[in-house]
């Protein structure tokens, strides 16, 4: 393909595309939207309104309170915009597919010359471009700050850029779930669980003390990316050598790059019989894990760990949490690509067969925790407990790979081992450190019971976590051999 058509296929893709006009028509069709947006605008003014009135109303009102003042209704209003179109987006993409599915209009749409990629660029354009629409329609109430003097025009435009950013990652991997699910429900619920993941990660990351280095605007691009500090965001940099890197610019470069590879994935789900469309994907999403787990080594972690450096790495490795159900798990229901072909297959670890699910697992692990340990070892001095320290990831998340697999082999159908997968997921590895944390004093004393239990280890006193590795290996060993074994009776028992 030449340059020049190339450009053109881009063009026709992003600012022509034939799905998004169809989808935007159906949405402000009728008198419907007009009402949404009429409540919503108003919710927002009688909001700005009220809070103004009570902070004009204040008999002891100084100066310094009345900025104050402003600078807090100016964070109140930015968050709860940015909770409004987080609870908006997943459930905009999350229907968009899945609906036609229903529709059974999917084969009528792939009769013609289009292709996946076309379909779902317009199918997220259109789930987006209403969430920009809220935005633009949020923009009298930010006005109000830059009037009266609690923000500037610059502010506000980026707070509401890093907002938008959060939106199109949520609205891409919502597209993502509405190609694999079979119905509305599933769809929805795993993309809110996803968001809330998502939102989770980056407000822990922005509410860390480590995220903040020298000054108010010098934090982390990962807590700049967290919607809900959007508005301190907008003027933070990264600092790059001696060269002040604003912190948008790589809110923009991650949110592009997780979107890619979720309408990636969501292609290869819409061409099954594509294998080269599997591998393609399956490669950009471990070129993007070493890109990201890369330019995580801007990161300070504040250094109050002498293994530090390797409990940021692993933090982060919980971003496979919404690939695992997705890469480990079989069944029927959803084609003939995901039954049970093996259980542990290197051969097969790009071609998207549940063989090779476990190992790919396995190797994003290693690609993501070993580029970090590489780049990292290239601009510090990097403790060789690093190392060492990298068997507890990859044998607790060779165990949750292989718990899939269990599921997989007790379900039966590829939806209900995927949602008990997750579920166990969250009780065994999510649930206990929740459970513990209002005892924070006496926690240490279950640390060496629960699966997370080495992250905790704020003292670095155990840089090889021998207990956590040698069980986790052991259970994930055994949970292998149960699901090869539960499978092979299945398939000997009489029908």
């Amino acid at each position: 393909m030449s340059a020049q058509s190339w450009i053109a296929a881009q063009r026709e893709a992003y600012l022509a595309n034939a799905a998004a006009t169809r989808d935007f028509r159906v949405q402000m069709r009728g008198a419907r939207s007009v009402l949404i947006f009429g409540i919503y605008l108003g919710l927002l003014l009688l909001i700005t309104y009220f809070t103004y009135s009570n902070l004009a109303g204040d008999e002891q009102r100084t100066l310094m309170n009345v900025q104050r003042g402003l600078q807090s209704f100016r964070d109140f209003t930015t968050s709860l915009l940015a909770f409004g179109v987080l609870m908006i987006a997943p459930a905009l993409a999350a229907t968009s597919i899945v609906t036609e599915r229903q529709r059974q209009s999917l084969d009528l749409v792939f009769s013609a010359p289009v292709t996946p990629k076309y379909y779902l660029v317009g199918k997220m354009i259109s789930s987006y471009r209403y969430i920009w629409m809220l935005l633009a329609l949020a923009l009298p109430t930010s006005a109000v700050s830059v009037v009266l003097g609690g923000a500037t025009w610059y502010d506000i435009l980026i707070s509401y850029l890093i907002i938008s950013m959060s939106a199109l990652v949520l609205t891409a991997f919502g597209v993502l779930m509405s190609t694999l699910s079979r119905n509305i429900v599933p769809a929805v619920i795993y993309s809110y669980v996803f968001g809330f993941f998502y939102c989770a990660f980056l407000a822990s990351e922005a509410s860390a003390e480590s995220a903040f280095h020298y000054s108010r605007d010098q934090i982390s691009f990962l807590a700049a990316a967290s919607p809900f500090n959007s508005m301190l965001a907008a003027r933070s940099y990264t600092l790059l050598g001696s060269v002040h890197v604003p912190n948008w610019i790589f809110v923009v470069v991650l949110s592009l790059m997780i979107a890619k590879i979720c309408l990636s994935a969501a292609g290869t789900v819409l061409m099954p019989s594509d294998k080269r469309l599997v591998v393609q994907t399956r490669l950009h999403g471990l070129l993007y894990l070493a890109i990201g787990f890369s330019a995580l080594t801007i990161v300070d972690f504040g250094g109050a760990a002498r293994h530090a450096t390797a409990l940021l790495a692993t933090f982060a490795l919980f971003v496979l949490t919404p690939l695992f159900p997705f890469v480990c798990c079989s069944g029927y229901g959803a084609g003939s690509r995901h039954y049970r072909n093996g259980s542990f297959n290197v051969l097969r670890i790009l071609d998207g067969t549940p063989a090779g699910g476990l190992p790919f697992l396995l190797l994003c692990v290693i690609v993501s925790y070993g580029s970090y340990g590489l780049v990292k070892s290239q601009t510090a001095t990097l403790d060789p407990s690093y190392w060492l320290f990298g068997l507890y990831p990859l044998s607790l998340w060779f165990f949750i790979g292989a718990f899939a697999q269990v599921c997989s082999s007790l379900a039966g159908s590829l939806q209900a081992a995927r949602t008990s997968s997750f579920c166990w997921f969250l009780i065994l590895v999510i649930l206990p450190l929740v459970c513990l944390m209002p005892f924070w004093d006496s926690f240490k004393d279950y640390q060496d019971v629960i699966l997370l239990g080495p992250m905790l280890d704020f003292d670095g006193k155990n840089a090889l976590p021998l207990v956590h590795i040698l069980s986790l290996s052991c259970a994930g060993l055994a949970a292998v051999l149960f699901a090869r074994l539960s499978v092979t009776s299945k398939k000997r028992s009489p029908a």
